[in-house]
Parts: C-alpha cells; structure tokens; sequence
C-alpha cells in the first residue's frame, strides 16, 4: 500500500525507492520476536533464499522492466521466500507417537 500510494501522489521514484520496501521486513521481525523452535537456521536458510530469489529474478526481469519496477518485483519475490522459507524451517513439527513395544 505505501508504495501504491507513493506511486499515485509523487510518480515512479529514481532514489531512495527501497523505503518503500520497509512494510515487507515487518512479518519477519514478528516472528524473529517469538523466537520460534530453529529461528537461527530457519533465518539463515530464508535469508539465503531469499536473497537467491531476488537476484535471479531482478536479472531476469532487468532486461525488460524500468529499475524500480524490477527492483520491486525482484524484493517482493525474494521478501515473499525467505518467508516461506522461514517458516517451512521454523514450522512445529508433531512428536514422534509414544509406543510402548514391551507391553504387547
């Protein structure tokens, strides 16, 4: 919404664009701050995707899309993965069932 709105009033930026992107850190902060189960690895693992995810796509749309658009659109894809990724990590697994083998 903030980068709609920055759009809408003050046309396409040229400097200092990445601002806009600060809503999408926002969701990742809230769960660093619960300190899930593996935060650590599901951090690391998320940010490397990530950050894999938003080059590759920002080099494969840079040839045809304006900077800031694909600057966006490469973030947000890469904002959306370390997501993903973070909480497919993070994720509370089910306890193995308890059995009692002896008792049979």
């Amino acid at each position: 919404m903030v980068s709609a709105v920055r759009l809408a009033l003050f046309g396409e930026p040229t400097v200092g664009w990445a601002v806009a992107l600060f809503p999408l850190v926002l969701p990742l902060t809230g769960a660093l701050a619960h300190r899930p189960p593996r935060y650590v690895p599901g951090l690391v693992a998320g940010l490397a995707a990530g950050l894999v995810t938003a080059l590759l796509l920002g080099i494969d749309l840079g040839s045809s899309l304006s900077s800031f658009w694909t600057g966006f659109a490469a973030m947000c894809a890469g904002f959306l993965m370390c997501s993903v990724v973070f909480a497919a990590v993070t994720w509370p697994r089910p306890a193995p069932p308890d059995e009692d083998l002896g008792s049979r």
